[in-house]
């Protein structure tokens, strides 16, 4: 009898062991959804106020510094980033209506920052200036798995794409990035005036002295390396520490979404606050199929693996140094 109950005293201990094993806390979270309303499209052309998303259920994205690019294994990861003016979240919507996909991003930032690689006149009498190279741009990436060569992206960008209300659609795939197909870009780099001369920038706009907007399109520049002469016999209406964009935009005709590169609409808003950060709004669209055998075709999936990144007041995704913040996985369901 009692070796019976030693045995059974020894069964008990064992279950009660195995239950502990097993009992590893609550289960973890469900993974974070953003789910697309199909109630209403917004109207055409996108803005960044219209009154459909306040219909539509917003989720917080946490973002974090630590966050970094989809990379294929045995890769490094792009990040993580070493700056931490990036947020810590960022609010999205979507709707799926009609055969396109719209998505709409709020999130804070304290500067709106479009000054890349502006040139700055640093001595009025010589005419000389200096790239600034450590001004960038406010940028947002959003990544969807499941395309051919890797995650299907869409990367905005304030300057370089926004001021065209436009978002650049390319794969990212082992931390590299490659676009779709097109001809034109949306903004060019404002070069040294040329190989001899690499204190003064190559187009400076046509009201020379007179222009103090940061943004110079390029039906409106002056060549200085054919007008230099011109411009310098008016230097001294120049003020010190002026200012030159270091990128010009594209402002030519063109018809922007016959090229895969070029089919995602955006329009923004930056709002500076009064006393609390500043915030962006951001909308961007794109047809659920494109035709383009390099973008995702999203029309028959139910749910998408996503990711966003931010990155603040920076120019590219080069590791461990650019101010961004990139969210885990989450799903993007699309009813």
């Amino acid at each position: 009898m009692k070796k019976l109950i030693a045995a059974t005293m020894a069964l008990s201990t064992l279950f009660f062991v195995g239950c502990g094993d097993d009992d590893d806390g609550p289960p973890p979270p469900p993974p974070l959804t953003v789910t697309a309303d199909t109630t209403a499209a917004p109207a055409t052309p996108l803005v960044y106020d219209d009154a459909v998303w306040t219909s539509v259920a917003s989720t917080s994205i946490p973002i974090f510094i630590s966050g970094s690019l989809p990379v294929s294994p045995g890769k490094s990861p792009l990040g993580p980033s070493k700056a931490l003016a990036a947020p810590n979240s960022v609010d999205m919507q979507a709707i799926k209506k009609d055969g396109r996909l719209y998505l709409r991003f709020q999130w804070d930032d304290a500067d709106l920052s479009m000054l890349r690689e502006q040139w700055k006149l640093i001595e009025v009498d010589g005419f000389n200036f200096n790239r600034q190279t450590h001004l960038g741009e406010d940028q947002l990436y959003v990544l969807f798995e499941g395309a051919t060569d890797g995650w299907d992206t869409w990367s905005w960008r304030v300057l370089t794409t926004g001021q065209l209300n436009l978002a650049e659609d390319g794969t990212i795939s082992s931390g590299d990035t490659t676009w779709d197909g097109g001809a034109n870009r949306a903004a060019f780099l404002n070069p040294v005036r040329n190989v001899m001369d690499s204190v003064r920038p190559r187009y400076v706009h046509v009201d020379q002295w007179q222009f103090t907007d940061d943004i110079l399109l390029r039906s409106q520049r002056l060549d200085l390396d054919t007008a230099y002469n011109q411009v310098l016999a008016g230097r001294h209406n120049w003020d010190s520490a002026q200012t030159v964009p270091g990128w010009y935009i594209n402002d030519d005709v063109i018809d922007w979404a016959a090229e895969s590169r070029w089919e995602v609409q955006a329009v923004y808003n930056y709002d500076p606050g009064i006393g609390i950060p500043g915030r962006y709004t951001l909308v961007m669209a794109r047809d659920l199929t494109t035709g383009d055998e390099a973008d995702l075709d999203m029309s028959e999936l139910t749910r998408m693996k996503t990711r966003v990144g931010i990155l603040d007041d920076y120019t590219d995704l080069d590791p461990g140094s650019s101010q961004r913040h990139f969210s885990g996985d989450f799903w993007l369901a699309l009813p």
